[in-house]
């Protein structure tokens, strides 16, 4: 399994000019042994060049009409899109687009209909009588011009919307006798609305042209596979069909983000969608925030307790942090800095898992002076690229954690204190030296495949044959 890298983090301008740099990049990338890389959604959001990516508006528009106040999106024209993916596959590269299929937003007109609120703690609940509201459901796309498609989105195509623009209210609204799915995560006793208007994604002329433009997405771009938004609010049914008849005897990739630290929530979708897709590991990505937080108690024997890479890691994507987690987003759980390392070491290094690094990471962030742990992670790279293969050996005690792979690499690190570990890394390198990439020390292996490896307190040391 290679490495998936997140090239994006929520607070890249558009002056940084995305598309353009992933070409300057993707050789130096793949020398490293980046095998795919995650971007950021590329089609035209709501807030035009300041939109992320989150806020969809047209799905066809990948930075080729004026809309939302541009031509380019955030990241660029649809020809520096396009030719940044052929720069990828050139370098041998996977590219995996973000893909927000939930909700839409920024809609050209709104619709008169009928609509009833509800509680917002509890969805299934309803506020009042049902009363006529003006809802932003029309989407019409006048730019684009019919281009690619002439469908127009209506509220006939959406289950609820978060504003009523006749009396300026806010609040949840469920649309036109329509129904939340019951197909979707249970938080709020029901989590099918999140944001912006709300898809019916049981609507039939909705599942077609999303089919539609998933097929026509492929054909464009060339992608590799998808990363999937918000799959806790749609109903599953949805995506199991969708990445069936998007596929259509093509080997794409998928992974999901469905956000919950409770692993049996992501064994149960991974069994509801037939095991169709990945999903990132929410669960560990938590772990590895609290032992960051609280290294003077926290028990390394329960970090991969309970988590997806422990439980079905072969549909485990391994992440330290995302650009959801970063410091000011709504899902804010940035992982210590001096606990970044061991945590990389952990997913790069270890054979579980298909590991991705996060743009914030390597390169740094804009916002709160982090500046990312490049250099620690180009060399966490090449030891996975050279030497983390073969039979892996762990030993793991509450404050250390080690282990050892015969393809010639012993690691060992410790949150409290100086750190002390004999391990097995095969008879095959008797007499052979094996040195720490982060320090002069060093250790010569025995007869019986074993070494003695240290490391200083609170320090991570990854050795590697001479």
């Amino acid at each position: 399994m290679g490495v998936m890298f997140q090239f994006f983090e929520y607070d890249i301008h558009y002056n940084d000019h995305l598309w353009r740099i992933l070409p300057l990049e993707a050789q130096r990338l793949s020398t490293l042994g980046i095998s795919a890389v995650w971007l950021p959604p590329a089609y035209k959001g709501a807030t035009g060049t300041r939109d992320v990516g989150y806020g969809p508006y047209d799905l066809y528009d990948l930075g080729e009409f004026d809309q939302k106040g541009t031509i380019p999106t955030k990241y660029g024209s649809r020809q520096e899109y396009l030719h940044a993916i052929e720069v990828c596959h050139h370098f041998n590269i996977s590219v995996y687009p973000d893909i927000v299929l939930n909700h839409k937003m920024g809609s050209d007109d709104v619709n008169l209909v009928e609509a009833v609120k509800v509680d917002s703690q509890n969805r299934l609940s309803t506020i009042g009588k049902k009363k006529e509201i003006l809802a932003a459901t029309q989407f019409n796309f006048y730019n684009r011009n019919n281009q690619y498609s002439s469908f127009k989105w209506t509220a006939d195509h959406f289950t609820g919307v978060d504003y009523d623009l006749k009396r300026h209210q806010r609040g949840i609204y469920l649309l036109n006798n329509k129904e939340w799915s019951k197909r979707v995560d249970d938080e709020f006793y029901n989590y099918d609305y999140l944001m912006g208007s709300n898809i019916d994604h049981n609507y039939p002329d909705v599942r077609e042209e999303l089919v539609r433009w998933g097929r026509w997405y492929t054909e464009t771009t060339h992608l590799d596979g998808f990363r999937l938004d918000a799959i806790k609010h749609i109903d599953y049914e949805f995506y199991k069909e969708w990445l069936y008849l998007i596929r259509d005897h093509q080997d794409l990739f998928a992974v999901g983000e469905y956000w919950s630290g409770e692993v049996e929530r992501l064994l149960r979708y991974l069994e509801n969608v037939d095991y169709s897709m990945s999903l990132f590991d929410v669960p560990l990505h938590y772990r590895f925030y609290e032992a960051s937080r609280h290294p003077d108690t926290y028990d390394l024997r329960y970090l991969f307790k309970d988590t997806l890479v422990e439980t079905l890691p072969e549909f485990a994507v391994t992440f330290v942090d995302n650009h959801d987690t970063q410091r000011g987003q709504g899902l804010s759980s940035f992982v210590h800095r001096w606990f970044k390392p061991f945590a990389y070491a952990l997913i790069l290094l270890r054979y579980q898992g298909y590991p991705c690094i996060f743009y914030g990471d390597f390169y740094g962030l804009k916002k709160g002076n982090f500046k990312g742990i490049q250099e620690i992670l180009e060399k966490l790279l090449l030891v996975r690229r050279d030497f983390a293969n073969g039979e892996q050996h762990e030993y793991i005690t509450s404050e250390q954690y080690a282990f050892s792979r015969e393809g010639g690499v012993a690691v060992i690190m410790n949150i409290r204190n100086q750190g002390y570990q004999r391990m097995y890394v095969g008879r095959h390198f008797n007499g052979r030296e094996f040195c720490d990439i982060f320090s002069l020390n060093h250790t010569r292996i025995d007869e019986q495949g074993y070494g003695d490896f240290i490391c200083h307190k609170k320090t991570l040391a990854v050795y590697v044959v001479k």
